[in-house]
């Protein structure tokens, strides 16, 4: 059984590092395909469950990873991945086709079922067509509405006026803890299918829980702030202070959301306040002088753990999809990639093998350090990079393609975009107690600043 908690680790050589020019499309193209071919050998074989990565990577991340290859399809215009990724998706979306699996059931977050979900709006967004096979959908954005319906009817305002609780079932630690990271996914979740339906039962839900955030301090200063969570016990008056950059990057990508669909100047400024806030996850880098993002609370003393090495992809995803959405922010953002992207580049080895520390413009992975976090965060902030430079090779893939931009203002096409082949998938161990432990791993991360 995996022990969660803090890692320790030793630094290794590597060899030389990946080539990157963040001006060029071909180079950006090319550093994005030499971190997915490598990301993607995590994914072993589908005996232990198709779609999912060997221990010690959890249910989420392999969600999290999928979302990250049609990122990559859809600034590359490369679909040797998307069948993988579409299996994925099907495969792990259960019985009632809403990411409840038998095979996670019991132990899955609120958080780790709304990541899949997010996938499925992305494969919605970037228009990727379902398998002629019976998969018992019609198309992806379904299974993203029946995700909503659940966590909508779990919504708990017996306790702390409202909120979503971070575990499903009363059996798992954490049940007594509201978090961010269920609560924005929730958000991102009903303001992405606001967008794309334009059903204002969903729009109306991103208001509520933004308003549940922040009347209980998980935001605060109209969004500068994301925080982790909060315990039932106290009436979630006690709130774990810790941030991450997954829980302020799925707010950030909200609150766009949120501002196409209303027009809004209240959610104008809390995209920008979010963003804004965003700025606590970046450090200058060691050669150069740019800024790229870091994982303040673990990243310095190299303690972050399997779940959060892979949190920064999320913060550059939302701000690449903020940039395309909203072009008075590019210029505010589009520095802020380049320099992440360029610093994750010399992260990566030649043969895209990437490392935690984006500073030290040299490859520096830790011996023993989880492969998948560090690499889906590279390729993360290299796509989101090229989504704001225009790319959008994936629209130009596939004949007849519809998909809508990344920020889910239209309707997802659903087409012929699932070229290509690669290596089947692995299963992965029962997690522990379910989910992101982020309460648990927060308040080991505080200890220890």
């Amino acid at each position: 059984m995996l022990k969660r908690g803090v890692l320790f680790f030793s630094c290794c050589s590597l060899t030389a590092s990946l080539q990157f020019d963040a001006t060029s499309e071909d180079s950006i193209r090319s550093a994005a395909s030499t971190v997915a071919s490598n990301l993607v050998k995590a994914y072993q074989g589908p005996s232990d469950g198709t779609g999912l990565l060997p221990q010690p990577h959890y249910w989420w991340e392999a969600g999290a990873m999928w979302n990250g290859m049609l990122d990559y399809f859809y600034v590359s215009g490369d679909g040797r991945f998307n069948s993988l990724a579409t299996q994925a998706l099907l495969a792990q979306m259960g019985p009632n086709q809403d990411y409840m699996p038998p095979n996670q059931t019991k132990s899955e977050g609120n958080d780790d079922q709304a990541v899949w979900a997010l996938a499925a709006l992305s494969a919605s967004d970037y228009g990727i067509r379902l398998p002629n096979s019976d998969s018992g959908i019609s198309n992806w954005t379904d299974l993203a509405i029946n995700v909503w319906n659940d966590q909508n009817q779990r919504w708990d305002s017996s306790t702390c006026n409202g909120g979503l609780r971070w575990q499903i079932f009363t059996f798992n630690a954490g049940y007594d803890y509201k978090n961010s990271p269920s609560n924005s996914a929730f958000f991102q979740l009903s303001a992405r299918l606001a967008a794309l339906t334009g059903n204002s039962t969903y729009s109306d839900t991103a208001n509520k829980v933004w308003d549940w955030l922040d009347a209980v301090g998980l935001v605060s200063e109209n969004g500068a702030r994301v925080f982790d969570g909060t315990f039932v016990k106290n009436n979630c008056s006690d709130v774990n202070h810790i941030q991450w950059t997954m829980a302020a990057g799925v707010m950030l990508r909200g609150a766009s959301e949120m501002w196409n669909v209303t027009k809004d100047d209240q959610w104008r400024n809390r995209t920008t306040n979010l963003l804004q806030g965003s700025q606590v996850f970046f450090t200058n880098s060691t050669t150069g002088g740019q800024q790229v993002i870091y994982e303040p609370a673990c990243e310095p003393n190299h303690r972050c753990t399997v779940d959060q090495q892979a949190f920064r992809y999320y913060l550059a995803n939302a701000m690449a999809s903020t940039a395309v959405a909203h072009s008075e922010l590019k210029d505010t953002i589009a520095p802020l990639l380049a320099g992440s992207a360029t610093g994750a580049a010399a992260s990566c080895s030649d043969n895209g093998t990437c490392s935690e520390d984006w500073s030290k413009g040299t490859p520096n992975r830790l011996s023993g350090a989880s492969d998948v976090g560090q690499d889906l965060s590279a390729l993360g902030v290299i796509s989101g990079h090229g989504m704001v430079m225009g790319m959008m090779g994936g629209r130009k893939a596939g004949s007849n393609s519809t998909g809508s931009n990344p920020t889910s203002t239209q309707s997802g096409g659903e087409s012929s975009s699932t070229s290509g082949s690669g290596n089947a998938g692995s299963g992965m161990g029962a997690l522990l107690n379910g989910g992101m432990l982020t309460a648990i791993l927060a308040v080991v991360a505080a200890a220890l600043l």
